[in-house]
């Protein structure tokens, strides 16, 4: 008796703290629970490979090939999907599992944290992370997908002081100091999200917040680069600032407003999600985009770069593509701005409510 309430009490206590998720039963909103480690295991027609077992007869493998990189996903021994990967310097174990009830229906998402490289010089880490609907997969859906730059399982997927879990997507932007009192610098620019139904829905009642490489974040973050807690520690200091997406962004050198007219998802399986886009401007010809861009050397302008929001003027994360994209875009006004005149220039296509 005194064990349970020793582990009531333990349990209450870190709920309380912001950023903290316990590894309890999933059904508890907010509550986030990482499986078990990678484990060498290579399937048939692969090279190279890791697995993780979780629940309901169920595993995630990331598979290396002299064509490609994936994620299988059996059930009971079959194959029940499979979908792309990234891997870093031909290390098949650099994933992590997790699964949560972020819908508050009793039933739990499945969450896969790719880690698709690190540069060299700072070290950004960047991953995607895929979302699938149904943790048993009892019917096969696509996942929500984006990808973030730095991640840690607590510090990514962030439960607040109500064990409801928010999402903190990030990404280094060099661009002006929102007091103006210094010039342009590099910043860690993180948004909050919550997770419903395969999308992410922009949380407003929390500010946009960035933070400037200086030499106190660089030693701070050579400290605590291996802890899951960041970047949510990184961003919630005293010395990160608010921002709005024009700080982000900066000034847009042109604009075109109309309605998308069509969108036609990619269908090769493993292959990487994107989305063909026809845009038809109230004053123009039709103009076909491809989203995400494309990883390739010249930037062309038949590429978007980000898509936003602009009711919230929230930016969604780097290739972020809901669950279910064709009604997500299709038949919605929006309007493409781009963002300064070089070859760096940017494209980001607002959505209009």
């Amino acid at each position: 008796m005194e064990g349970d309430a020793l582990r009531f009490l333990t349990l209450t206590l870190l709920l309380m703290i912001p950023g903290v998720a316990v590894s309890q039963s999933d059904s508890q909103s907010g509550v986030l629970v990482k499986a078990s480690a990678p484990k060498p295991e290579v399937l048939a027609a692969y090279n190279r490979g890791h697995c993780v077992s979780v629940r309901h007869q169920l595993r995630v493998c990331k598979q290396l090939s002299d064509e490609r990189d994936v994620f299988v996903v059996e059930k009971a021994g079959k194959q029940v999907g499979v979908w792309p990967s990234r891997t870093y310097m031909n290390e098949t174990s650099g994933f992590e599992v997790l699964r949560s009830d972020f819908n508050h229906d009793g039933r739990s998402e499945l969450i896969v944290a790719n880690h698709d490289g690190t540069s060299q010089g700072l070290g950004i880490d960047y991953w995607t992370i895929m979302i699938f609907p149904d943790a048993t997969f009892s019917t096969i859906a696509e996942p929500l997908t984006f990808s973030v730059e730095e991640y840690g399982s607590t510090g990514t997927f962030v439960a607040d002081n109500n064990a409801n879990l928010s999402i903190l997507t990030t990404r280094w932007v060099w661009t002006t100091d929102p007091k103006r009192k210094r010039g342009e610098g590099l910043y860690l620019v993180g948004q909050w999200w919550r997770y419903r139904s395969g999308e992410l829905i922009p949380q407003t009642n929390r500010a946009t917040l960035a933070r400037r490489y200086l030499g106190s974040f660089a030693k701070e973050r050579w400290d605590t680069l291996d802890s899951d807690e960041m970047p949510y520690r990184w961003l919630t200091s005293a010395r990160a600032e608010r921002v709005k997406a024009e700080q982000i962004t900066g000034p847009s050198s042109r604009s075109q407003t109309g309605i998308i007219a069509a969108v036609s998802p990619s269908t090769e399986p493993g292959s990487d999600r994107t989305v063909t886009i026809t845009f038809r401007p109230d004053t123009a010809s039709p103009v076909t985009y491809t989203y995400p861009k494309p990883e390739r050397d010249e930037t062309s302008d038949f590429d978007l770069d980000f898509i936003g929001d602009s009711a919230t003027g929230r930016i969604y994360p780097i290739r972020y593509l809901p669950a279910q994209v064709v009604p997500w875009l299709k038949g919605k006004r929006a309007t493409v701005r781009t963002y300064g005149e070089d070859r760096r220039s940017e494209k980001i296509l607002w959505l209009e409510r």
